[in-house]
């Protein structure tokens, strides 16, 4: 949204649907482990270290990844 723009627009989430059945299956997993408890722990020092140092870097999302990505 440009600071001109006096428009926004909204939508509810539940609006959105998936069809693909890994990610229905991969949010169901989390859903049931993140209500349970199980399988949540904290993330690594050097992690949070590496994402904090990057909250103050300014992000341009017309800028494309170049680089292979590890996941």
């Amino acid at each position: 949204m440009k600071p001109q723009d006096s428009q926004m627009l909204t939508t509810r989430g539940d609006e959105f649907f998936h069809e693909n059945p890994a990610i229905e299956s991969f949010l169901a997993l989390l859903e049931n482990d993140i209500s349970s408890g199980q399988h949540l722990g904290n993330l690594p020092y050097d992690l949070v270290q590496a994402m904090s140092a990057t909250l103050t870097r300014p992000i341009d999302p017309a800028i494309g990844i170049e680089d292979d990505v590890a996941l």
